[in-house]
């Protein structure tokens, strides 16, 4: 139970990230095609988690370091309270032996996804996004 719970969490936080991510390209980057398109609900299963992961990541640290040119500076990285508890939930255990339902996966997910794109609209991390997230997964 402890372990399927904590892949519910990773589905649900890599939702987040990408819906986070995938609203920032939409409106700061005018991008018609975002993560949240190229990663959609019905495409994920355990066998795409770390392609997944590692792609969003990836584009997080590109708008990260975008951000820090433009600004001057930027404090840690974007969507941090997302990234630091999807660190700790990605790698135990490792999606590769990861035993949750596609069904109940995709339902995480798109619920991390619907979440990351209503996060917060200045995309930058504050008290208030830290407290409810870590709210929504003691619920999961």
């Amino acid at each position: 139970e402890g372990s399927v719970t904590s892949e519910r969490r990773g589905a649900f936080l890599l939702g987040a990230l990408v819906g986070d991510i995938g609203s920032y390209q939409e409106y700061s980057e005018n991008r018609s095609t975002t993560l949240v398109d190229q990663y959609p609900v019905k495409s994920i299963t355990r066998s795409r988690i770390k392609k997944v992961t590692q792609e969003t990541i990836a584009k997080t640290l590109v708008y990260t370091r975008k951000e820090k040119k433009q600004r001057g500076s930027y404090p840690g990285t974007k969507a941090e309270h997302i990234i630091e508890r999807l660190r700790e939930t990605i790698l135990s255990p490792d999606p590769d032996g990861w035993t949750i339902g596609t069904d109940d996966l995709r339902f995480y997910y798109a619920l991390g996804v619907t979440y990351g794109m209503n996060d917060h609209p200045d995309w930058s991390s504050t008290d208030s996004d830290t407290d409810e997230i870590t709210e929504i997964e003691e619920e999961i």
